[in-house]
């Protein structure tokens, strides 16, 4: 009697609608925009709790190793890949509950499956003073996805993982953990105090395969009385380093809370023709009440007045970015207004796919429908953090610039102020889609790393595919993590291997 592989016993134990192995779905799920493929075993789609768990818990039996995804949309970073092939890829895509809205103390409980849209619309329709932070990934993007590989938006909120309260979280045994307050029976601040008592574990499930999340909440961010973006422009090339002053300065004293991103010429408008644009670009947010703004308003002329010496700069509200849409639509085109309504729309907590058609000079992208296995033009990250001050800025831009126009790529860069100390640099580089290029560019991506590192700029984050270039630890760090993971993990079910774990 022939014995039945892992998939058919999973169709038995769930349904055949629970599982799909066929080559269309397997090729769809192993394919990444990078151009690498790994194929997994099969795809399994929960849509509770109690389904995850009972995957999990089967999981040692049935000698299958799984692979959680959100919403497969993370571009860039390997999308629904796992960290191996055959693997099971679970894809939490139906689990796509609002769970709750509390308007009074402004947080939200979500499953995975939620995407930036979805939740954008919920809020829009039911509560219209509470808005979400955006990142630039897409309607389609989850939510909690890059949450939890500590990614950043646009807002006030833009730094998005210490927004998160609790956790509930499917360990590798298939028990339930919730974290924080959640963690003790009928406690009052369950959903609104992050750090519990005792020690905090909650860190441990980011950029990890320790568990599988099944359900955050998170804090809501208020819909501010009076907002108002800054852009800034600049036609001198060496003005990068000096702008680290003016954000640092601006962030610590509290005028901007936002994220700042200074992008250069080609990452703030692709391959589009634009006389506007400057050699370095900048955007960031002001909020408050009228006269704080006002206040504000004049604090950050003052700051770029102190540091800059030729430069242009423009706030714009509501209420302007209205007449520049009906200058652009019934007197003449303004050049600008695609870019300025794109980043006002991430500022207002408005998702929009328009960032990643400028990241693939595709006007017809979507982020729902794109289907990485035959889209013909290949698409990687590169990252590192660095100190936000002028040496440590120009430092690294002219590590990652040599490289760039060493090998002939086009260089694209931003620098994010995800706080007033720090600077994420994300660059990008796209190519054809045939072996030759693939190659060329896997070999670029790790000298672009190792570079990187040698001059000690690390990566804030990694992905499928790449988790095995991921730099290593000090010894005692990485073991203490793998002892841990030893521990609550010891049959490797969830994501071995994931951040050299």
């Amino acid at each position: 009697m022939e014995t039945k592989n892992a998939s058919d016993r999973l169709k038995d134990l769930f349904s055949e609608a629970f599982v799909k192995n066929d080559p269309e779905t397997l090729s769809k799920y192993s394919s990444s925009i990078s151009g690498t493929a790994l194929e997994p075993q099969c795809i399994v789609y929960p849509s509770s709790i109690s389904e995850v768990q009972r995957l999990v818990a089967a999981s040692p039996e049935l000698g299958i190793t799984l692979y959680p995804i959100s919403r497969g949309k993370n571009l860039g970073y390997g999308e629904a890949q796992g960290t191996g092939p055959g693997q099971v890829i679970v894809d939490l895509s139906n689990m796509n509950r609002i769970i709750q809205v509390d308007a009074k103390m402004s947080t939200a409980t979500i499953e995975p499956g939620v995407s930036q849209q979805q939740m954008y619309e919920f809020l829009r329709d039911n509560y219209p003073a509470l808005q979400i932070d955006v990142t630039g990934a897409g309607l389609d993007a989850s939510i909690t996805g890059n949450i939890l590989e500590r990614g950043f938006g646009h807002t006030d909120y833009g730094d998005r993982w210490a927004r998160v309260i609790n956790m509930k979280i499917v360990t590798p045994d298939g028990a339930l953990l919730q974290t924080g307050m959640g963690s003790l029976e009928n406690a009052d601040a369950q959903n609104v105090y992050r750090y519990g008592i005792g020690p905090t574990i909650d860190g441990l499930f980011t950029q990890s395969g320790m568990g599988i999340i099944v359900e955050i909440t998170m804090e809501l961010m208020p819909v501010p009385e009076c907002v108002e973006m800054f852009v800034f422009s600049t036609r001198d090339e060496n003005d990068a380093g000096r702008l680290t002053e003016v954000i640092r300065n601006l962030k610590l004293n509290g005028v901007v809370n936002s994220a700042v991103h200074i992008a250069n010429r080609s990452r703030a408008i692709g391959e589009k023709t634009n006389r506007f644009a400057g050699a370095w670009n900048l955007s960031g947010v002001i909020t408050g009440t009228p006269g704080m703004v006002r206040a504000k308003r004049r604090a950050v002329k003052k700051e770029f007045r102190n540091h800059i010496r030729s430069y242009k700069l423009h706030f714009l509200g509501k209420r302007s970015m209205s007449l520049v849409k009906w200058i652009h639509e019934h007197v003449k085109p303004v050049p600008v207004y695609d870019a300025l309504r794109d980043a006002f729309n991430l500022i207002t907590g408005i998702p929009t796919d328009h960032p990643l058609k400028t990241l693939l000079n595709d006007d017809d992208l979507t982020s729902e429908h794109i289907d990485t296995r035959h889209y013909e033009t290949c698409f990687s990250w590169i990252n590192a953090i660095c100190q936000c001050n002028e040496e440590s800025l120009n430092k690294l831009l002219h590590v990652i610039s040599s490289e760039f126009s060493e090998h002939g790529y086009e260089f694209r860069v931003t620098f994010t102020a995800v706080n007033p100390r720090t600077l994420i640099m994300i660059s990008n580089i796209s190519y054809p889609r045939n072996e030759q290029e693939i190659q060329k560019a896997q070999k670029f991506l790790a000298g672009c790393q190792k570079k990187l590192t040698d001059n000690g700029f690390y990566p804030y984050r990694s992905g499928s595919g790449i988790h095995e270039k991921t730099p290593r630890h000090a010894a005692s760090y990485l073991e203490f993590l793998k002892r841990i993971k030893a521990t609550i993990d010891p049959n490797g079910i969830i994501a071995p291997g994931k951040y050299n774990l």
